[in-house]
């Protein structure tokens, strides 16, 4: 998952360090794409290792790294996110959800997903006039429109979510949780509850809720 506005900004800052022959702001902005993209573009580590031991010049490098990240954003432009999309008028939430977004970037997919689940918390309470299950029961009802079928499926999802972090090292880390041992897991994670956090959140802009 790339933040297309990360990747363009790092774009522009590689084309503007190539133009101005800045070595030492193109080997900064290599490995931050490197420990951005590297999940998604392999070929990045690739361009930073060559550049690094000298084995192909830092510029040409760094040009390829900025046609790899480009061919990526056309390819990939329905699966990118932003940040904007995710946000609403709840500062705590959005800290929430920004912070999780720049762990994922730096790799640190553990603690992504704990800011992530802190911020699926969050936005169950988003109606404070409410008790937390009567405002997570509303907000279900403007995620499905109040349609009866995606209702249940959205219903099932919070239960499910919610059992998942009750039941999984993930925000708590007692003895008895169960471990979450393989990153491939976290990353499942991530995103099933990132595209519910997605929804929720489109649904609370949509009716100023």
């Amino acid at each position: 998952m790339i933040n297309k506005h990360y990747a363009e900004n790092i774009i522009e800052g590689l084309e503007d360090s190539i133009e101005k022959s800045d070595i030492d702001n193109l080997y900064y902005l290599m490995e931050l794409a490197d420990r951005a993209f590297r999940k998604e573009i392999p070929e990045i580590s690739e361009c930073l290792n060559e550049a690094m031991n000298f084995n192909g010049t830092i510029f040409r490098n760094a040009q390829i790294m900025v046609d790899l990240i480009n061919i990526y954003l056309e390819d990939h432009e329905a699966l990118l996110y932003e940040i904007k999309e995710f946000k609403i008028v709840d500062c705590g939430f959005n800290e929430l959800i920004t912070k999780s977004f720049e762990l994922y970037k730096e790799s640190e997919i553990e603690l992504a997903t704990q800011k992530l689940w802190d911020a699926f918390e969050r936005i169950k309470t988003y109606d404070k006039r409410l008790h937390k299950n009567k405002s997570a029961e509303n907000l279900v009802l403007l995620m499905s429109k109040e349609n009866a079928n995606y209702k249940e499926i959205l219903d099932n999802e919070f239960r499910n979510l919610t059992s998942i972090g009750n039941d999984f090292r993930i925000r708590h880390h007692e003895t008895f949780k169960n471990d979450i041992i393989y990153k491939e897991h976290y990353d499942y994670l991530f995103h099933r509850c990132l595209a519910l956090l997605r929804l929720a959140t489109k649904a609370i802009r949509e009716n100023k809720y």
